[in-house]
């Protein structure tokens, strides 16, 4: 049982390699391209992997899915002007989700 269960974790790993990070055909024409494209895909699946830690240990899935977090997060505004950077406030849902998992 003990061995099924660690096969089932490696399988559901490379669907998540496969949906998650789109790696289900890689297209590419060269084996260092492969190479780059698979080791990119495993760095995005372990911070995959880290962020539904997080969610799952602060309860944050009774109110959002892994997908509609990753969409509100990035929204955060960061502006240039004359080498000065301005960080535009966060918005509510961003506040929360921040909030919540520290």
């Amino acid at each position: 049982m003990r061995i099924y269960r660690k096969k089932d974790i490696a399988e559901k790993g490379f669907l998540r390699l496969k949906k998650s990070v789109d790696l289900g055909r890689l297209r590419v024409h060269s084996q260092e391209s492969m190479q780059n494209k698979v080791f990119i895909g495993f760095i995005a699946l372990i911070l995959l992997s880290e962020i539904h830690k997080v969610m799952s240990d602060e309860n944050l899935y009774k109110n959002m899915t892994l997908k509609k977090l990753l969409h509100t997060l990035p929204r955060h505004r960061i502006q240039e002007v004359d080498g000065t950077r301005i960080i535009y406030p966060a918005t509510k849902e961003q506040r929360k989700i921040i909030k919540r998992s520290r």
